[in-house]
């Protein structure tokens, strides 16, 4: 007979081991459908993100690989992939949520942004498109010039 700590401590490991499999699935089918935008843990471009965080919070996390899209097209097929294999995800914009889990996360995907870093003003200088990965610093610069 399997006690109820026991039985619990079995239940959370089967449920990890569950959600480091979807993870490494999803990275997979992430890196068949955008290929060199996938990074993998010690790849240069996988520890350029991890170093690229406002907090040393958010590194404590370890996602299972990183995605840095290039375009809204990136995004909705990752996102897409993500849902449909039931992934864990995060969003790194700018770096600058304090708490883990936010802008990083463990046994997941972490979409990097900040290759969408475009800054534009209509012509009429009315409206402003910033993209998800902009630094306010470039934001600034660029409406005051």
């Amino acid at each position: 007979m399997v006690k109820g700590s026991n039985l619990a401590a079995i239940l959370g490991g089967l449920l990890f081991q569950a959600s480091r499999g979807a993870a490494a699935s999803c990275c997979s089918q992430l890196n068949t459908q955008l290929g060199g935008k996938v990074h993998l843990p010690e790849s240069r471009g996988y520890n350029v993100s991890m170093e690229g965080f406002w907090t040393l919070q958010a590194i404590y996390e370890t996602p299972t690989c990183v995605l840095v899209p290039e375009s809204a097209e990136d995004v909705a097929a990752a996102v897409k992939t993500l849902v449909g294999g039931n992934c864990k995800f995060s969003i790194k914009g700018g770096g600058h949520t304090p708490f883990p889990g936010a802008a990083s996360i463990s046994d997941g995907v972490q979409i990097d942004m900040t290759s969408i870093k475009s800054v534009s003003v209509d012509k009429e200088k009315t409206v402003a498109s910033v993209g998800a990965g902009a630094r306010w610093l470039t934001v600034y610069r660029y409406l005051e010039s």
